[in-house]
């Protein structure tokens, strides 16, 4: 199930929750791993945008329970169309 698509350039990994979490490639990849302490000095954390973009991906990406919700109710709508579409078809 796809959650999130990392373009060039995107970062991931910065603090975020990664509990139960995979980061899978279709191409090839290059990553630059940067040490947090690096990240969260005063000269590289100008605006202390390190901290908001770790918010940012925390509230974004969903919970593992939020995606098995939406999972089973998208199973459960899908299911329920196609039997209201074939029940529709029996009839005409």
């Amino acid at each position: 199930m796809d959650i999130a698509t990392l373009n060039a350039g995107s970062i991931f990994a910065i603090g975020e929750n990664m509990f139960q979490r995979s980061i899978v490639a279709k191409n090839i990849v290059q990553c630059l791993e940067i040490p947090t302490f690096w990240l969260l000095e005063r000269s590289q954390n100008i605006g202390n945008i390190w901290q908001r973009t770790k918010l940012f991906y925390t509230v974004t990406i969903p919970t593992p329970e939020a995606i098995f919700a939406d999972y089973e109710r998208t199973y459960k709508w899908n299911l329920y169309k196609r039997q209201v579409v074939e029940k529709m078809r029996i009839n005409l």
